[in-house]
């Protein structure tokens, strides 16, 4: 019996040929992924608009071959009028983009009217940021804010309670879902997508919450932060809810519609107060209480499916930037553009100095070079 050597050659070049294209296609998904963070707790005033502005523009700037999507999930829309160009003109443009309904109501608006479909116009929604404030970096796009949210959540709640069909719920709580896939879809490498939520965990937030897959959490150093860390591990997670409301909170409705929430990426103590480069001692108590109530999470998470990293690696301290975001939001200039020294809001000069601008830069490039980070 002869065997063709060069039918054997050939054979073998075709099979390294496939092999080698699997390959290549499997490392080409991996670089086109999509990582999805949600910023959000149940407590306002924690510098979650300023920390979704700051480490959207860093991580473009850093990351010049990626694409950052920005979903603006508050109605107040504070984070949208930022990236717009700040208080001076991205008020106006704000209002342009909420009057010409592209915005994340405009797109809901049309979910409203075929809640169990998509749009087929997602896209739309969405626009490119530095078309309006040229500050900012080319790879920024921004589904913006709408005070209709708060109007829109009443009908949303009833059609998601419908009981045909029969997956309603999961149908309405995949919009935000939706309408990001259908953006970053649109890129050809890797897409960043922060959603800036509102801190009331209205339906609204639920959908944000579902559409990523990791949370960053950002505190202020108060006991009033320990109590929402309560509320956080309750509404996602399910988390010592009372037996009276046991099977028909948010964290049951995932579980039957097999969905999952995302988990905890960072736990960021905002606006502390630094002295010889540590955190003074009051915050150091107020930390070590968040640090209980997150650690008994921890013991309850004995399948790994609410953090995504070790519990020593969760919290991070963010100094006090108030100047600084004083600043920036004001001109809506990113934390690379700012410089040491005198700058006028509306009618007051105000100071940025160098040290704490420094302290609050290096703060943000360390949960930047985390985003990249796959679940462990």
């Amino acid at each position: 019996m002869f065997v063709n050597v060069s039918v054997i050659g050939l054979l073998f070049s075709l099979s390294s040929n496939i092999i080698a294209h699997t390959i290549r296609m499997f490392f080409m998904c991996l670089w086109r992924c999509k990582t999805r963070y949600a910023i959000w707790n149940n407590k306002g005033g924690v510098g979650k608009t300023f920390l979704t502005f700051v480490l959207a523009t860093e991580y473009a700037r850093k990351n010049p071959d990626k694409h950052v999507i920005v979903v603006d999930m508050c109605p107040q829309a504070d984070v949208s009028e930022v990236l717009l160009g700040g208080s001076r003109d991205g008020a106006d443009n704000l209002q342009r983009l909420i009057s010409q309904r592209r915005t994340v109501g405009g797109y809901f608006d049309e979910r409203l009217r075929f809640p169990h479909d998509k749009t087929g116009r997602e896209a739309s929604f969405s626009v490119n940021v530095c078309n309006y404030n040229k500050d900012i970096p080319q790879n920024v796009s921004l589904v913006a804010g709408d005070p209709l949210l708060e109007l829109q959540v009443q009908t949303i709640d009833k059609i998601a309670a419908q009981k045909l069909p029969k997956d309603s719920w999961k149908n309405v709580h995949s919009w935000v879902v939706d309408l990001e896939r259908c953006i970053s879809s649109a890129f050809p490498h890797s897409a960043l997508v922060l959603i800036d939520c509102n801190p009331s965990f209205s339906s609204y937030t639920e959908q944000a919450v579902l559409a990523v897959e990791r949370l960053i959490i950002p505190c202020s150093p108060d006991s009033s932060s320990a109590r929402a860390i309560k509320n956080v591990s309750k509404l996602p997670y399910g988390h010592k809810v009372p037996k009276a409301y046991q099977g028909i909170i948010f964290s049951d409705k995932v579980r039957e519609n097999s969905m999952s929430s995302p988990k905890i990426h960072r736990v960021l103590l905002s606006r502390i107060n630094i002295s010889n480069n540590r955190p003074l001692g009051a915050f150091e108590a107020v930390k070590n209480q968040l640090k209980d109530e997150i650690k008994e999470l921890w013991d309850k998470d004995s399948e790994h499916k609410i953090f995504s990293a070790p519990l020593k690696s969760l919290f991070q301290n963010m100094p006090n930037a108030h100047i600084v975001a004083t600043v920036a939001t004001h001109t809506g200039a990113p934390l690379g553009g700012l410089r040491p020294g005198p700058y006028r809001v509306k009618d007051t000069l105000t100071q940025i100095r160098a040290e704490p601008l420094r302290r609050y830069r290096d703060a943000v490039e360390n949960i930047v070079e985390t985003l990249d980070i796959r679940d462990s």
